[in-house]
């Protein structure tokens, strides 16, 4: 299942860029206001900071889940146009403005909190740390499925809130994952490339994360990951509702992805990078 999620996003990606890179554009604008509230306001002392990285935070989210619409026509073989992507901003304002400042609070907590309490010498001060961090780690984990949720099944903001847990505890291995899959150029840029001293001034490091991270894929490429991913898994639960009389929970486990992926595999086709370099040569084939 893995492997044919990485494939389809990977072609439903590349045969969308334009569909991919306006809809960054506009979440980058935001990014910028975050950068610029962190880089002139002194972050975390100035009210003034806190208020646009709070801000900025909660409408990059919007701005992301506005492409939740043409990601789930994406990932379900459809065609997708920008003009949806713009119709969709002032829904997607209505419906991701909450769950965007639960994440602003969230990144917050986790830049101020974690350091204040590693800045407490001793076991106690560690303690809380990690207390912190493994429970901003839960939330994170969990809240990744927040937008394809609210996309797929049109659930009201409390239901889809706590689905987001039930995915998670259900696909533990499968939702580290996509957290790795899906993040691994922010997390280079914060573990591998020092994203703090981009942010004091060094524009070639800055330069480097945003080629990897807030083009393309980029924001919408995320959106379009995490859609895909969850419209593939949801197979398994209509799979299993048809399968009640299994009790076992290795047989439960024993989920027949190929039979499962099959349509999706079939209307994909045998796509490969050969026909992305040299299309004609596939026609002639």
């Amino acid at each position: 299942m893995i492997l044919f999620l990485l494939k389809k996003n990977f072609f439903d990606g590349w045969e969308n860029i334009i569909n991919l890179i306006f809809p960054n554009l506009i979440c980058d604008i935001f990014v910028l206001a975050i950068y610029f509230g962190y880089r002139f306001f002194r972050f975390p002392f100035s009210i003034l900071s806190l208020v646009i990285i709070f801000l900025g935070i909660s409408l990059l989210v919007v701005a992301s889940g506005a492409f939740g619409k043409n990601a789930l026509l994406i990932a379900g073989f459809e065609t997708a146009h920008l003009s949806t992507y713009f119709k969709n901003l002032w829904s997607a304002f209505k419906d991701y403005f909450k769950f965007g400042m639960i994440v602003a609070l969230i990144v917050l907590s986790a830049v101020t909190g974690i350091p204040f309490y590693i800045g407490i010498n001793g076991f106690i001060g560690f303690m809380l740390a990690a207390i912190l961090f493994l429970f901003i780690l839960t939330l994170v984990l969990g809240l990744q499925w927040f937008i394809p949720l609210k996309e797929i099944l049109k659930l009201n903001f409390k239901k889809t809130f706590k689905k987001c847990f039930v995915i998670l505890f259900d696909n533990f291995a499968f939702s580290i994952f996509m957290f790795c899959y899906v993040w691994w150029p922010y997390i280079i840029c914060f573990l591998v490339l020092n994203l703090k001293s981009a942010l004091q001034g060094n524009p070639g490091i800055l330069g480097i994360c945003v080629a990897l991270g807030f083009l393309l894929p980029g924001w919408s490429g995320i959106v379009l990951s995490y859609v895909n991913a969850l419209r593939l898994r949801l197979y398994k639960y209509d799979w299993l509702d048809q399968h009640a009389d299994l009790k076992n929970a290795k047989e439960r486990k024993n989920i027949p992805w190929e039979a499962l992926l099959r349509e999706d595999s079939m209307v994909l086709g045998k796509k490969s990078l050969r026909s992305i370099i040299a299309p004609w040569k596939s026609r002639e084939d």
